[in-house]
């Protein structure tokens, strides 16, 4: 658990870190282009909270990662046809991994979140969702003699989150995952997002 957490720590100082040049290079145009809506990505880093006792067990209560977000309103489909009444498609792909002992599990979801705006409250601008994704899995369960390889799965996401100023995001979200190999991986999830505009 120690190791768990001293990586979660590790990979949002780094995150942090790398990102930093980015706000303020946005900031900068964001003043020189006076707040215009771009083209942007989100990286992205969060936790993972698996619902299964057996899933906690063999691989640790929260799970750290990262992933990446894309708007789709800026690639040209805007309003014509992606965007309507508040609703916007975003794709993402992300990573979360855990390690308990020597027992480890990789996650790779790849998917696409509907997004609906709800209200704009000051600066923050709550929203709901649901998003498809397939996943890439990779269990390793040592002690109950499990190396899965990496296998394919599939699920959905409820959400609910917030635009923070035109820079930061928050969500969390209840994810379904069909079972790999007698593990279930539904779970609740926690991410912090920070926008990037080109």
């Amino acid at each position: 658990m120690k190791k768990t957490l001293r990586s979660h720590k590790i990979s949002v100082v780094l995150l942090c870190l790398l990102c930093l040049p980015l706000v303020f290079a946005e900031a900068a145009f964001a003043a020189e282009n006076k707040g215009d809506s771009l083209f942007f990505l989100s990286p992205t880093y969060g936790w993972y909270f698996p619902a299964s006792g057996k899933t906690k067990d063999a691989f640790g209560d929260s799970w750290g990662g990262w992933g990446i977000a894309v708007n789709l309103e800026a690639l040209g489909w805007g309003t014509s046809g992606w965007e309507v009444a508040g609703l916007s498609l975003r794709p993402y792909f992300g990573y979360f991994h855990a390690d308990k002992g020597d027992n480890d599990a990789h996650i790779i979801p790849v998917g696409i979140d509907a997004r609906w705006d709800l209200m704009q409250l000051g600066v923050v601008s709550p929203y709901v969702g649901v998003g498809v994704a397939g996943y890439g899995i990779r269990f390793e369960d040592r002690e109950a003699g499990v190396d899965t390889g990496w296998r394919g799965a599939f699920g959905g996401r409820l959400m609910f989150g917030a635009d923070i100023t035109r820079w930061f995001n928050i969500q969390a979200a209840y994810n379904l995952i069909s079972d790999v190999e007698g593990y279930n991986l539904s779970g609740f999830s926690l991410q912090g997002k920070l926008k990037i505009y080109f």
